[in-house]
């Protein structure tokens, strides 16, 4: 991000055009209008062309002139290094297979995707619910930690995003065919120029690169690595071993440099700078890391102007992201050969689907591009995600996904715990164990605990009792037990329960699926309740 920030800051921009001066003579407007023509001659720089490059090297032989296109002079900066900074302070960084706790509501969990350094897939657990969100993934054995399938399975939710954006590309063929035509490339005197970002895809191409020339005896060919954060770059990649692969791992351990890149730079094979200006003697053919892949700013513009009108040079697109025509459009006409090999390690249509079916989620959630076939291929009934149960959105829309919780978790004090004696109890395909409580819910961080409530034993009726009644209630068992006690009722069935009507004590008793009523007249005091409480409780399971 501070490396977009600091391309776009040096992309030179278009001044305004002059007004004329209300009151000014013709000879100041002439004036006026020759030295705005000079600069939109100029590239809008207001100076002269030349000095645009006055940092290069003269050795270099780089052009004294940029055409109008080449630079995006739209461009504009939507955020700068201070904000970066800032709403970095207010990130918490969290390993892999670290719980975090948001609010007592949710525990989020971060697991390798093996897409990149450092890239992950999230895990959102409430409760007994889990969520997955599933962003590039790959499963492919490269430089990263392998992904991590085992934490997704059995999601409630599971959200699909990040496909492979080339999906009838190969990523070994790919690597394959950029080792040979950069080979092809430096041996018949051209150089090689590679834009590419400063991190990810880029330590695979150093280190496929050097070991096809290397095994093919041309390992003079130096590498440039041109990018304002190359340094960090190849020194943080080096020491990050947590998110690197099992293999680099032991490396580290032993201790010896995971990636070849190093070797390489206390070789003087690859040389790394923070800007084409710093290069005192580049060395001729070469192969060449610069920024940004989309052409339009950065070191690369200046690179591809140079070298452009060379039939022996080759520019290698890796990046899937960018269409690499649109990219090459303002440098026409260009003579140097330009070649698309993508290298997209993110999932392709094939694993996605194997990942799903072996994971099985209740519910997917993915973008609707994902299933119908690619517009570039629209034949290709293969290249769609096929699940039965999945929700689609679409770019903008918002959706609500609901999950619906039967019970809720709590913890139980110490204390209290130590006090219980727990019995073994049996029913229908049921055999636990369980104890009466008589405990106080405390909440606390949307957090849930039983503790052991504080009672007055002198009041009775803040007692509790010593047992609980649970189960269902038997109407005919009821009915046959006030009976026994000489009560004549009459029972009417209800759509939910029943209502049991006793006119010798002027009561009623209402029973539903879930509770029970019992109403007396309003001078009742006490006796006839107690009674009718005392049978309908004998109906009832005590525990």
């Amino acid at each position: 991000m501070e490396e977009l920030v600091e391309f776009v800051q040096n992309v030179p921009r278009t001044r305004p055009r002059f007004k004329q001066p209300q009151n000014g003579t013709k000879g100041d407007t002439d004036r006026m209008e020759d030295e705005e023509n000079e600069i939109l001659a100029n590239n809008g720089t207001g100076k002269s062309a030349t000095s645009i490059f006055k940092l290069l090297n003269s050795t270099l032989n780089f052009p004294v002139k940029l055409g109008n296109q080449c630079f995006n002079k739209e461009l504009r900066e939507i955020y700068t290094k201070k904000s970066i900074s800032d709403a970095l302070l207010k990130v918490r960084i969290v390993g892999y297979n670290e719980h975090t706790d948001i609010f007592g509501k949710v525990l989020v969990t971060a697991v390798s995707s093996g897409f990149s350094l450092g890239s992950c897939n999230w895990i959102f657990k409430a409760e007994t619910k889990k969520i997955a969100y599933i962003s590039s993934s790959s499963t492919l054995t490269t430089h990263p930690s392998q992904m991590e399938q085992t934490p997704l399975k059995d999601c409630d939710i599971f959200i699909l995003s990040g496909l492979n954006k080339a999906p009838t590309n190969v990523a070994d063929q790919s690597l394959g065919e950029i080792c040979l035509n950069a080979f092809s490339t430096l041996t018949a005197g051209g150089n090689v120029i590679f834009p590419c970002y400063p991190s990810g895809i880029v330590y695979d191409l150093f280190e496929c690169l050097s070991a096809h020339l290397t095994a093919n005896r041309c390992s003079q060919y130096p590498f440039y690595f041109i990018a304002p954060q190359s340094e960090t770059s190849l020194a943080y990649s080096n020491i990050l071993s947590e998110w690197l692969s099992v293999g680099k791992q032991r490396k580290v351990y032993i201790p010896e440099d995971p990636f070849p890149h190093t070797e390489l730079v206390k070789t003087n094979r690859l040389k790394h700078f923070k800007a084409l200006h710093e290069i005192t003697d580049l060395r001729q053919p070469c192969i060449v890391f610069c920024g940004h892949p989309s052409l339009r700013f950065g070191d690369i513009v200046h690179l591809v102007e140079s070298w452009g009108s060379n039939s022996a040079n080759t520019i290698i697109f890796t990046d899937a992201d960018l269409p690499y025509i649109e990219c090459l459009l303002p440098y026409q006409p260009l003579a140097m050969k330009a070649i698309y090999c993508p290298i997209d390690p993110s999932l392709n249509f094939y694993q996605a689907n194997k990942l799903i079916k072996d994971l099985k989620p209740r519910l997917l959630v993915t973008h609707e591009e994902y299933l119908v076939p690619p517009k570039n291929f629209p034949s290709r009934a293969e290249l769609v995600i096929e699940y039965g149960n999945v929700h689609r959105i679409s770019p903008g829309s918002m959706i609500s996904l609901k999950l619906k919780r039967k019970s809720v978790q709590t913890m139980m004090d110490p204390k209290m715990a130590q006090e219980i004696d727990p019995t073994y109890r049996t029913g229908k395909d049921v055999f636990v164990f369980a104890s009466t409580i008589t405990t106080s819910l405390d909440n606390m961080d949307n957090k849930n605990r039983l503790v052991k409530p504080q009672m007055d034993l002198c009041d009775p009726m803040k007692v509790p009792p010593s047992k609980y009644t649970w189960g269902n209630l038997d109407p005919a068992l009821l009915f046959e037990k006030l009976s026994s006690e000489g009560l004549v009722a009459t029972i009417q069935y209800t759509s939910t329960g029943c209502i049991i009507n006793i006119p010798s004590e002027r009561a009623t008793i209402q029973v539903d699926g879930t509770s029970s009523e019992i109403i007396c007249k309003k001078n009742d005091l006490g006796a006839a309740r107690g009674k009718l409480r005392r049978i309908l409780v004998s109906c009832l399971t005590e525990f």
